[in-house]
């Protein structure tokens, strides 16, 4: 792998453990209606895919690589994260309307 797959990788699982322990250590902040985890995940996922597009401008706009990896760091893993946070949210709802 190219260094900068495994530094891909590293920003994606980054951003699904910052999801979990979000979730794990601020349980309050999930939305308490599924229609509301439903609208949270649209959100996330719009978030998230403006994220990617602005990383992917400011990328090819950077030459240098310490600039890209702050831009990663700073653009692309909070859209991640909160992705991964708001499907956790609704992981969580469809396991209790399986379990009723």
């Amino acid at each position: 792998m190219t260094d900068a797959a495994v530094f891909v990788l590293a920003v994606v699982a980054g951003a699904a453990l910052l999801a979990v322990w979000v979730d794990v250590r601020f349980p309050s902040l999930a939305p308490a209606s599924l229609s509301g985890r439903m609208l949270a995940l649209a959100v996330a996922c719009l978030a998230a895919d403006a994220g990617s597009r602005l990383f992917a401008t400011v990328l090819t706009a950077t030459p240098v690589d310490a600039g890209r990896a702050l831009v990663a760091v700073g653009v692309l893993l909070p859209g991640l994260t909160v992705a991964f946070l708001a499907g956790l949210w609704l992981l969580r709802s469809l396991q209790s309307l399986a379990t009723r």
